[in-house]
């Protein structure tokens, strides 16, 4: 199931010291690790997204310790039929939980820049994307399409992009979506409806489910 989190851009201290008390001491010592004060409250709130999936698709309240795989990709240690992927932008957190391999990843919209296009997209991608009427959201789809699969090979940015078609097998079940933000692709074998919280909504959520499971 996909699970999302909006309006992420003005997450500050205020989220980050509601959110702390729910996170593992692991992902604490990862989160305060980050050099940002930004980075740390999405680190935060994909961890408490991520908590909440776990617990509304398999009623697991304990919080999630991890463990990790080839190309350093993150498995639930003790959970490890369960796999589930993270991902974010600026304006939003993206969290899918499967009892299958699965990936995702969220783009913020931005303007097509055609050095980027021709460095990530085959000659017949470029020529729909240029002869497409919003040329932008089209290219961004591709991309997020792209990263998805990387994500779910496992083989991040050292496969060339420009060589993940919608040829490959694995492509035919990665939906994508435009939102007014951003754009979203997830691998599943069928199109989920997301849950979507704002921020204000995920922590009442979690202080609801998790309040006696503190650190």
């Amino acid at each position: 199931m996909l699970y999302l989190l909006e309006n992420t851009m003005g997450l500050g201290e205020d989220f980050l010291d509601g959110g702390m008390r729910f996170l593992s001491l692991q992902r604490r010592e990862k989160i305060g690790a980050y050099g940002s004060l930004h980075d740390k409250a999405d680190g935060c709130g994909a961890y408490l997204l991520l908590r909440v999936a776990l617990y509304r698709e398999y009623g697991i309240r304990e919080q999630p310790i991890f463990t990790f795989g080839e190309h350093d990709k993150p498995f639930l240690k003790n959970d490890t039929h369960i796999h589930f992927n993270i991902s974010h932008c600026k304006t939003a957190l993206g969290c899918i939980v499967s009892d299958r391999n699965t990936s995702l990843d969220l783009t913020d919209r931005r303007k097509l820049k055609n050095n980027v296009m021709k460095r990530v997209c085959s000659d017949e991608e470029q020529r729909i994307i240029l002869q497409d009427s919003d040329p932008d959201t089209c290219f961004l789809k591709y991309w997020t399409r792209k990263e998805c699969f990387s994500k779910l090979t496992g083989e991040g940015m050292s496969r060339a992009f420009s060589g993940i078609t919608s040829a490959l097998p694995e492509m035919a079940h990665i939906h994508t979506k435009a939102y007014p933000d951003y754009i979203l692709s997830y691998y599943a074998e069928n199109e989920q409806p997301p849950i979507i919280f704002q921020p204000d909504e995920l922590m009442k959520e979690c202080e609801t489910l998790f309040a006696d499971h503190e650190v």
